[in-house]
């Protein structure tokens, strides 16, 4: 797992991971105070997205898990959904990037509440 530094306060940001088992992996963020969120993109290769809303989730790549050999993972030490624009800096939101093993490892586990049990 790699933890994605280098996050500021700033609207708009580019991060460029390089050097990663997958080569280097390009991510966008976009801060938006009208929709009180994050939004991000992320290029790798010749694949690439755009515009979608940061969410915590164990990996955020997993409907791309048979296009790419990694994921991302959003984690927040609050357990909050990243809304403010000093979430990374604070640092209350975690973006990390899975590897393979871990994507796998994370797309196979039961997510199930323990209410249902």
């Amino acid at each position: 797992m790699y933890k994605l530094t280098g996050l500021t306060d700033s609207y708009n940001q580019k991060i460029i991971v390089p050097n990663t088992s997958y080569g280097d992996i390009t991510f966008y963020f976009h801060y938006s105070d009208t929709q009180l969120s994050w939004w991000y993109g992320v290029e790798w290769e010749n694949w690439g997205f755009q515009n979608h809303r940061l969410l915590l989730s164990p990996n955020l790549l997993d409907r791309f898990r048979n296009i790419i050999p990694f994921g991302v993972s959003c984690v927040s030490l609050d357990g909050g959904e990243p809304l403010f624009q000093s979430d990374f800096v604070y640092p209350r939101i975690q973006i990390n990037i899975l590897t393979t093993d871990e994507r796998n490892a994370v797309h196979t586990k039961d997510f199930r509440p323990y209410i249902y049990e």
